[in-house]
């Protein structure tokens, strides 16, 4: 997400030229490698955050689509106007001959026929590589006109940029495979616990097992329960606590075994459905983790903290479930009354 986020503004750097921000950017930096991408960050002073921001620059121009119109705003090399990737990386040899690197689409033109200035006259093996940009690129110019070149988001239908799409494109190429976009990012639960699930399911959370690899000295038992070392499947599955959490939360006389580890359980949980209410369904892994994993910090971190009781775990997960339904509009029984009826 954080990366979907940042590349947001590499796209908004090719739109929004005139902006002040833009032209800051500009201005500091130096030449672009392209109309539409920043170049890259090279002054040593000052420049963290956006040279972070310009390494996502490639995801942007993987995913634009150009329609070459006037020719003026399209390079030649860097943007990917041709072919599935720029004819910079897809020809070196040949971009490192180039007079003008940054050349647009029209300079290469001239008279509905190519025009290329190299540095020197091309070897053997030179010639070749020019034989296949032509052949990939066309023996001629695509035709040109007054309109201005525009750009296209491949992955939307609308053609415009979006941090959802680009998102859900990263799930599927560098996420955990099966990585359950819907169900983690569940608009009906606060942002702060929907962002600790997908720490849970990404096993990011810093139980105790996790800081011993990162080199702290502690106690390994789990604080809940103290019959196991603590890790992120025992406590938020395994844990005699949690699992008598779960099964008060869950529907009575349900049996199931509990799986290895949290991305398993979220996986198969809607499958597990039997009932037609899937929006309270759907949050009780979140007010199960939640409760727990506060519950967990409280007894590690407060030394004045009451333990908190199984009964009265089970009444705050519960209470999570209804409070956060009923902003949304969804009136239930309370955490007192016949839990079960939900599931009606």
């Amino acid at each position: 997400m954080n990366i979907a986020l940042l590349a947001k503004w590499v796209w908004r750097f090719g739109v929004e030229k005139e902006r002040l921000w833009c032209r800051i950017i500009s201005e500091k930096h130096g030449a672009m490698s392209s109309h539409w991408l920043p170049g890259k960050v090279f002054n040593p002073s000052g420049i963290s955050c956006w040279k972070i921001i310009v390494e996502t620059s490639s995801l942007i121009n993987t995913c634009s689509k150009f329609t070459i119109h006037s020719g003026i705003k399209v390079y030649f090399w860097f943007d990917r106007w041709n072919g599935v990737d720029s004819l910079k990386f897809s020809f070196p040899n040949l971009f490192r001959l180039a007079k003008d690197k940054f050349s647009s689409v029209i300079s290469h033109i001239d008279n509905g026929n190519w025009v290329f200035d190299f540095n020197r006259r091309l070897l053997d093996k030179e010639v070749t590589q020019f034989a296949s940009l032509l052949l990939r690129i066309g023996s001629s110019p695509p035709p040109l006109n007054n309109m201005p070149d525009t750009r296209r988001w491949s992955l939307g239908n609308n053609g415009v940029f979006s941090v959802k799409t680009l998102y859900y494109e990263l799930v599927k190429l560098v996420s955990v495979s099966d990585f359950p976009p819907k169900f983690v990012w569940n608009s009906i639960i606060p942002p702060k616990v929907f962002f600790f699930v997908w720490c849970a399911v990404h096993g990011k959370l810093n139980t105790k097992d996790l800081l011993l690899r990162k080199g702290m000295t502690l106690d390994q038992e789990c604080i809940m329960c103290g019959d196991a070392i603590e890790t992120s499947g025992h406590l938020l599955l395994h844990c005699k606590v949690t699992y008598k959490l779960w099964l008060n939360l869950i529907p009575t006389g349900w049996c199931w075994i509990i799986p290895n580890s949290f991305l398993d359980l979220v996986q198969g949980w809607q499958q597990l459905n039997q009932s037609s209410n899937s929006l309270y369904w759907n949050l009780i892994p979140a007010a199960v983790v939640w409760v727990i994993w506060g519950e967990r910090n409280a007894r590690t971190f407060e030394s004045s903290h009451t333990f908190k009781t199984d009964i009265d775990l089970i009444i705050e997960a519960k209470s999570l479930i209804i409070s956060w339904a009923s902003v949304f509009g969804h009136i239930i029984v309370s955490a007192g009354d016949n839990w079960d009826a939900i599931f009606s």
